[in-house]
């Protein structure tokens, strides 16, 4: 058997493995090295949905500094703008993406514990699988995020002088209500979400949407386990409760910064991954004629409604392009999978690091007017600029987080031989 046949048989057996024993749908391919089990078509997703986000951005904040564009793109149709066509699919990629998490810790314990994953006990349960799941999700989000706080800090505010670093970092921006020591929110990850209701915080990077899906991800386990006993009664419950909520919003921040607001997404990628894995060509038609109705004709309903059909319709639509495109052989096709599947690694760290450099560069540009091949290399050199700053900042946690890993082994071995 040649090591081609050997690494393909091996990415089956994982996916059928996390699938909880389910062959995997036919078009599965690897998508890059260590990332075995990882559908293409949740690369690709994501890959656009960081897009549209970069986008929007982009071209607002090119418009706010008086930079005269023909053509300044910051809608995804009639209904949504680009961000939050991107946020959406971030969301409902999230739900996805936690429950192959979820299911391979629970594989793993049951065969630590030697029963089936449905025989794990409450105890087991809880300390092999909700809180590894748990501790993945922090580490996946926080430590990136610190190292692009990091960066914004020394970009944006250490210039200040040598007392406005230590006074942002304790009560805030000047803005709002302060918050002393402020700080600890953003060690957490809840700067941006809590500056969207009036706190001053030190809020520099991540937005709100990093508070947001951290509270998702908290309620994740209750959520998986509701929809496998009681999918129906879940998902009506669900959509009930975001009705009501949605009509009766007590609150005056943004209804879709709110994270509550969120879980129907949140839940549909739970459920796609329990119930589907996959999308039809038949229900990926009717969701390119439900996604091209949202575009085309404004809705007179909240518009929290058109982000959830637009963002279901949307997700359908390109999770079944994206499983043709990962079935395709060939070098090309090869070539272009990992490509999107790098790219998709370091997504989360252009979210991060888009922003201020947004704001550090395209200010030098203000009160120009721009023809579409300006427009484009502008683009071209911001884009460049985020992605090669959120690889070092991949990286720079990456290496943080195997030196913290090494020093604690250390200390445990010391306390051990003592």
């Amino acid at each position: 058997m040649n090591q081609k046949t050997q690494t393909e048989k091996t990415a089956v057996q994982t996916v059928r493995e996390v699938n909880g024993g389910k062959q995997p749908r036919k078009g599965f391919r690897e998508t890059g090295a260590g990332r075995g089990g990882h559908l293409f078509e949740f690369d690709m997703i994501r890959c656009i949905a960081m897009f549209c986000i970069f986008l929007f951005h982009f071209n607002s904040i090119v418009g706010n500094n008086g930079i005269l564009y023909s053509r300044l793109y910051r809608y995804a149709g009639r209904n949504l703008t680009l961000g939050q066509q991107g946020v959406t699919l971030f969301f409902i990629l999230s739900g996805c993406t936690s429950v192959l998490s979820f299911r391979s810790l629970r594989r793993k314990a049951a065969e630590a514990s030697g029963v089936s994953p449905e025989a794990l006990s409450l105890k087991d349960s809880v300390r092999h699988v909700v809180l590894p799941y748990y501790g993945r999700r922090l580490m996946a989000l926080l430590p990136v995020f610190w190292c692009a706080y990091f960066a914004a800090f020394v970009m944006f505010v250490a210039p200040g002088g040598p007392h406005e670093p230590w006074r942002f970092l304790l009560f805030g921006s000047p803005a709002g209500n302060e918050v002393p020591g402020s700080f600890l929110l953003t060690i957490a990850g809840f700067d941006g979400y809590l500056s969207m209701s009036g706190f001053s915080t030190s809020y520099l990077v991540g937005e709100w949407f990093l508070g947001a899906i951290l509270i998702l991800y908290l309620l994740f386990p209750v959520l998986y386990l509701l929809i496998r006993r009681y999918p129906r009664t879940t998902a009506a419950a669900v959509l009930l409760l975001y009705i009501l909520y949605t009509e009766l919003y007590p609150f005056g921040r943004m209804k879709e910064t709110d994270a509550l607001l969120r879980i129907p997404e949140f839940c549909f990628g739970i459920w796609y991954m329990q119930s589907l894995q996959k999308t039809g060509w038949k229900t990926a038609a009717v969701s390119a004629g439900v996604f091209v109705l949202c575009v085309l004709v404004p809705s007179p309903l909240d518009n929290m409604y058109s982000v959830l059909v637009q963002g279901i319709a949307s997700f359908f639509v390109l999770a079944y392009l994206g499983s043709l495109l990962g079935g395709l052989g060939g070098k090309a096709a090869a070539l272009v999978r990992k490509a999107v599947s790098a790219l998709a690694g370091v997504s989360y760290s252009i979210f991060l690091v888009h922003h201020f450099i947004m704001d550090w560069v395209i200010p030098a540009y203000r009160g120009t007017v721009l023809q579409w091949y300006s427009w484009l290399r502008l683009f071209a050199w911001v884009f460049f600029l985020a992605l090669v700053t959120a690889i070092l900042i991949r990286h720079a946690a990456s290496g943080a987080v195997l030196a913290a890993q090494k020093t604690l082994k250390k200390a445990e071995n010391k306390a051990s031989i003592s």
